[in-house]
């Protein structure tokens, strides 16, 4: 990566590992932005896990990406906006857990996200979150998925919702009213 701490991730990276980081990064505290290519489908488990000084993840050139994994973002404290794109079809467990200094989370192109992790936006309590009129595609959201995002103020339940845990939205004091109305798959929520 460069003097000013960006990393440009070449097209050449398919799968962006928590061994591919670790190989190319030698020092976590120098990267403070990350460019994903056009060509990426995956974030691995771990892949920016603990990178305090990281600020921007850039994933407006992301039409592959289908799936965050596990951690890959985890305590990246001072990560303040991300932009998740279209293609996204999966968010891992605790994927951007306390990412405390997080502004914003644009999730208005997500039309085929399916699931969301558990603790996916654990404590990010500081975020705005972007939605799209209705996640046509969302299925799952698991425990605690949103804990304590007090900036969410409405969600948009999709129809294919089908199972959700009672904790997803815990701690979110001002998220007043779940509409379920349209969730005609919904089986489960435990």
């Amino acid at each position: 990566f460069d003097e000013n701490g960006v990393w440009t991730v070449p097209e050449t990276v398919y799968i962006l590992s928590e061994e591919k980081v670790d190989e190319i990064v030698e020092n976590k505290e120098n990267l403070e932005a990350v460019i994903l290519p056009k060509s990426l489908k995956e974030i691995g488990d771990n892949a920016f896990c603990d990178f305090s000084n990281l600020q921007i993840v850039d994933m407006s050139q992301c039409d592959s990406l289908e799936k965050i994994e596990h951690h890959a973002f985890y305590d990246c404290s001072n990560l303040q906006k991300v932009i998740l794109p279209k293609s996204l079809k999966e968010i891992g467990e605790y994927a951007f857990c306390y990412c405390s200094n997080l502004q914003i989370v644009d999730m208005s192109q997500c039309d085929s996200l399916e699931k969301i992790g558990e603790g996916a936006f654990y404590e990010c309590s500081s975020a705005e979150f972007a939605f799209p009129k209705e996640f046509e595609s969302l299925k799952n959201i698991d425990f605690k998925a949103f804990y304590n995002c007090k900036k969410i103020t409405s969600f948009p339940f999709s129809k294919a919702l089908n199972k959700m845990t009672f904790d997803a939205f815990k701690g979110c004091s001002n998220l007043q009213i779940l509409d379920f109305s349209k969730c005609t798959e919904l089986w489960d929520i435990n």
